[in-house]
Formats: C-alpha cells, structure tokens, sequence
C-alpha cells in the first residue's frame, strides 16, 4: 500500500464514520427529540402521542440539515478523491433495478397484502385526518429517500476505504461498515429483532453497491421499494 493509497483510505473510513454519526445519532435523533421536546415539553414522546405539527417539522428538521450535510460531504470527499458513487444508470444498473423490481411484483403476487404505504397513510390519517396524513405520509416518504442516500453514500465510504487498504474490490466493504454503523444502531434505537434486520440490510446494500459498480440507484431503488411493499 503507498501512501496514496493509505490516505484515501483513511479519508474514507473516518469520512464514513462521521457521515454516520452527523447523519443519525446527531441530525436524525438528537435533533429530532430536542425539537419535541421544546415542542411538546418531553423527552421521547411516542410517536402516536405527538401532534401532527410535530410529527411533520419533525422529518424535516432531519431532512433539510440532511441535505445540508449531503452537499458537504460531497464536496469534502470530492476535493480527496474519495467520493466515488455513479448517478449515470448504466445496462448493469438497469438489470439490478429490473431484478429488484421483478422480485417486489412477485413478492406481492405471491403474498398479496396491503401495502405499508396505504397501511402508514391509514395511520397517519387515523391520528391526524386526511389532510395532515397525505402531508406527514409524504414527508416520511421523502425522509426514507433521503436516508438511503445516506446509506448509499455511507457504503461508498467504507467501500473505498476497504478497497484502499486490503484490495480487494469483490468484498462488500461498504455493506460491512453500513452493518456495523447504520445497522448496530438499530439494536438501541429499536431492539433486537430490527437491529438483526437492519444489519443483514446494510449487508444487502453493501452487496448491491458492488454488484453495481458503485451505482446508487440499485441500493437506493432497494431501500425504497422496502417501504412499498
């Protein structure tokens, strides 16, 4: 490894890490809870229980910092030469989009059932009325796609961070880092059984981001489709 090499690596892997730690533990929760609780006047208020003003500037006092801190890192990791992820949706990326999409129809073939998102609206809509559950219903939607961004973009961290150090580009060194980040986190925020299931996703969308060559759409598309089903 020359120095090149080790730099760019370091670079990636710190560079994951504080994306990560900016993005959720930071942006995500402790903003999010420190608005309630000016808001409402408790720490940890269940969600069910907050009002819909809070339940909607709640997801976008995490997206628009979001956003923010996106267009940061970007130019950070792109003055290093570290920020390597692919907009561009080229035959392999359409094929796993393809893939993934064929899956989900099938998935809801098989196992016809309402979908979560007809399912959140109903929620919303129960707890605030309609108008409020088609904005709050949106607003989530919109806070999902953002943090599969974040995901993607975290992966694409350790992804070169791994590649920089053992050179090895087959190895989901992103999903692995995901897993351990994004996915471990879940284990406080919302036990066991969806921590196990946050880590074998950040897995899959480290897996993704290799079979795509680095494209974002397929970990992304994933994500998302996640939360249509």
């Amino acid at each position: 490894m020359n120095g090149h090499e080790k730099d760019e690596g370091r670079a990636s892997f710190f560079g994951g890490l504080i994306l990560f730690f900016l993005a959720f533990p930071l942006i995500n929760i402790f903003l999010t809870e420190l608005y309630t609780y000016i808001a409402e006047g408790t720490w940890l208020l269940p969600f069910r229980k907050r009002s819909a003003t809070t339940a909607f500037v709640g997801y976008w006092i995490t997206i628009i910092p979001w956003l923010f801190l996106l267009r940061r890192y970007k130019g950070w990791a792109g003055r290093r030469h570290v920020f390597k992820v692919r907009i561009r949706i080229d035959r392999r990326a359409f094929l796993l989009l393809a893939v993934l999409l064929g899956g989900f129809l099938a998935f809801r073939f098989f196992r016809p059932h309402e979908s979560s998102l007809l399912s959140t609206y109903r929620l919303h809509k129960e707890l605030w009325g309609q108008a409020w559950g088609i904005i709050i219903t949106a607003s989530l939607y919109v806070y999902y796609f953002f943090e599969g961004v974040f995901m993607t973009w975290i992966a694409d961290a350790f992804q070169t961070a791994g590649e920089s150090f053992f050179h090895k580009t087959w190895i989901p060194w992103g999903g692995i880092g995901l897993a351990l980040t994004w996915g471990a986190s879940h284990f406080f925020t919302k036990g066991a059984s969806m921590g196990i299931v946050a880590v074998f996703f950040g897995l899959f969308v480290g897996v993704l981001y290799v079979l795509g060559r680095r494209n974002a759409w397929p970990p992304i598309a994933a994500w998302m489709l996640n939360y249509f089903y």
